[in-house]
């Protein structure tokens, strides 16, 4: 079984999960490999253009797509991968369509909304990583398609590991490193800190990986309010390893993400151990706090900050492995071929292992 991965390679969440994809399915025994969506070049190389199935996290461009059906004579398979919840895509279609719509010259606009529609149409299977966005997804298909739900995996043993710490500022230390996107930005975050700092004087936010080009605006509200006073905001990217040793500095991760939803910081925060404070409906999250308005967010914060909020019973990261068995199970169904590994059952919670895997026919 020979796959590839295409992903957008700009070390976003998506991009590190297709990695821990095909990490996952090489260490199953997979010949499976992981190429830039957006350089043709990487297409072309006989080992994509010749393999089983194509796992598409961003895209599959057209060109692309001609030239493997043409070298093997047959439709390409393909397994959707939808990163982005509905309700965000549809956000940037109609963002895109009316910045468009304003330019005589335009010749089109990036509707990502149809592109989704047509994905779910074409792909062969489609996976998502969250049970709401199965559910609705389900509603867009027919009633006989299937939408598979998979387990966010991350590397376990990595993020557990003990590892030195380094030193950051605040009592207690707050960290922040969500991709600045519209549905888990640090709007919320920064417009309540100063009625969190009033109550914790000693406070620090550390808030990173924000774009160059919302400097503009984010650094401007946190200096308009005084948030910046108690706060350090950048655009720095950490390699692992360094998030891994910085994290061992912080008390508590936020992870505001609109409706719940989950993310691959919480999980990686999750299995270091590092309490996680998200919107309600994140099951792996140590904290929730009620989106809204940002004073009733800051007084919940303050009294989890202050250690009067009791954590609640969270699930455990599922491990890269988890994922991988179930992927390479879709694959299996999509490509009519047994597998050689232990594929564990559908389960009702993403994070719920079952004690028995079943051995798919070989």
């Amino acid at each position: 079984m020979k796959i590839v991965h295409a992903v957008q390679q700009n070390n976003s969440g998506m991009h590190r999960l297709a990695q821990n994809c095909v990490e996952g399915e090489k260490r199953l025994g997979i010949d499976s490999m992981l190429i830039d969506c957006h350089e043709m070049g990487q297409w072309m190389l006989p080992q994509v253009v010749n393999a089983d199935l194509y796992v598409n996290h961003s895209a599959f461009p057209k060109d692309a797509r001609m030239l493997i059906e043409r070298a093997q004579g047959k439709r390409a398979k393909t397994v959707f991968v939808s990163h982005g919840i509905p309700e965000y895509t549809m956000e940037l279609s109609i963002a895109s369509y009316e910045a468009n719509a304003k330019n005589p010259h335009a010749y089109a606009f990036d509707d990502y909304w149809a592109a989704l529609r047509y994905w779910l149409k074409e792909s062969d299977a489609t996976v998502v990583f969250s049970e709401r966005q199965q559910a609705i997804y389900q509603t867009f298909v027919g009633r006989n398609d299937t939408i598979d739900c998979v387990p966010m995996g991350i590397d376990r043993a990595f993020w557990e590991t003990e590892v030195p710490t380094e030193g950051l500022i605040g009592s207690p230390v707050v960290w922040m490193s969500e991709n600045q996107n519209r549905v888990k930005w640090a709007l919320d975050v920064l417009t309540a800190w100063p009625w969190v700092v009033e109550q914790c004087p000693e406070i620090h936010l550390h808030c990173h990986w924000m774009p160059l080009d919302f400097h503009r605006f984010f650094i401007d509200l946190a200096n308009t309010n005084g948030a910046s006073y108690h706060a350090t905001l950048s655009s720095l990217h950490f390699s692992h390893e360094r998030l891994r040793n910085l994290w061992k500095a912080v008390h508590f991760i936020l992870s505001p993400t609109r409706y719940g939803d989950n993310t691959l910081v919480v999980m990686e925060a999750n299995a270091a151990g590092v309490p996680v404070v998200t919107y309600p409906g994140n099951a792996y999250a140590d904290y929730w706090i009620q989106e809204g308005d940002q004073r009733k967010m800051a007084k919940e914060l303050v009294a989890i900050f202050k250690g009067e909020v009791t954590p609640r019973e969270k699930l455990p990261a599922p491990d890269l492995m988890d994922m991988s068995r179930e992927m390479v199970a879709v694959y299996a169904r999509v490509l009519g071929v047994p597998v050689t590994q232990s594929v564990a059952p559908p389960r009702p919670n993403l994070a719920l292992m079952m004690d028995e895997p079943v051995e798919v026919a070989v």
